[in-house]
């Protein structure tokens, strides 16, 4: 038990990375509040916008205003409700940027190999946002990778390569089913 607990923890390399890993977590940690508080606020502003429809609603019933200009007012919400979702969606692909770079724990803009899985363990546990990491795979296909075929001597994936495939997020073109992130609402 002394001689693994010396080799484990005495050696400089280990205690080098435990402490690299609790940063990490640290990190996430304090990005996961991030996206909880805005998600949280989403959610209010959501929740304000349906309240105000059925106001508005009501009111038109009560007062016989006509329904275009009811129409045209539930159409402005709905464009304020579509800002604040880009505004979160930017904040989420901010989080997934430094998540890709903290990924690349030799700091030479490739994600090699042996950092894959762990860059797969932190997008899947960023907050607001599910992953799907099939998705990821066949986007990486699709722009010329193969997960399942990743070169040790080509070296990983480029920064520029994993943040274009990323961009999905953005694309409002993407099906449904294809997304490798989809924004958690709780309604």
């Amino acid at each position: 038990m002394s001689a693994l607990y010396n080799l484990c923890f005495t050696n400089p390399c280990f205690r080098k990375t435990l402490n690299e890993m609790r940063e990490e977590v640290n990190k996430l940690s304090e990005e996961n509040d991030r996206l909880k508080f805005q998600n949280g606020e989403l959610e209010k502003n959501t929740k304000k916008l349906q309240e105000v429809e059925k106001k508005l609603a009501d009111i038109s019933v009560l007062q016989g205003q006509s329904v275009d200009e009811l129409v045209e007012q539930v159409r402005e919400y709905r464009e304020i409700s579509e800002k604040v979702e880009e505004n979160v969606k930017s904040q989420i692909v901010q989080n997934l940027i430094s998540v890709i770079f903290t990924a690349d724990q030799d700091r030479d803009f490739i994600i090699d190999p042996e950092e894959v899985d762990g860059l797969k363990q932190r997008l899947t546990s960023i907050e607001g946002v599910d992953f799907s990491e099939e998705n990821f795979n066949k986007a990486l296909v699709k722009a010329g990778f193969d997960p399942t075929q990743i070169d040790v001597k080509k070296g990983g994936y480029s920064i520029q390569a994993v943040i274009e495939v990323l961009r999905n997020l953005m694309d409002k073109d993407v099906a449904d089913k294809d997304n490798i992130f989809t924004i958690q609402r709780k309604i």
